[in-house]
């Protein structure tokens, strides 16, 4: 993967996290110990699409509370002073507050400045 996302900044539907991915094996697996909002997440890295999908896992035992996330890498373009960004939307099901009505929601990722 080209685009390191060990710690990143998120904002999922207005809510600002961090985002970690420390690794990712070559078949596109996220490694352990990948989170989002302190929570544990799987998912896949699909380096031809630039494309990220993970689920996160809020109460395991209760399926209501997952999340699934998709995004897309973006590249500013040079010398635009832009971030690199991740932008997508997610799926939130009934134990996460989501209702019939509304249950995707946008979300965008950026690498933290340290």
């Amino acid at each position: 993967m080209s685009f390191q996302l060990r710690k990143s900044a998120i904002n999922g539907n207005g809510f600002p996290g961090v985002l970690a991915i420390p690794s990712i094996d070559p078949q596109g697996n996220l490694g352990a110990g990948s989170t989002v909002y302190g929570q544990p997440i799987v998912g896949l890295w699909d380096d031809p699409a630039q494309k990220l999908t993970f689920m996160r896992v809020m109460t395991p035992t209760d399926p209501t509370t997952l999340q699934v996330y998709t995004g897309y890498l973006m590249r500013p373009q040079p010398g635009s002073g832009q971030p690199v960004t991740l932008a997508g939307a997610f799926e939130a099901f009934q134990g996460t507050g989501a209702v019939a009505q509304r249950s995707v929601f946008g979300w965008y990722a950026q690498p933290r400045i340290a």
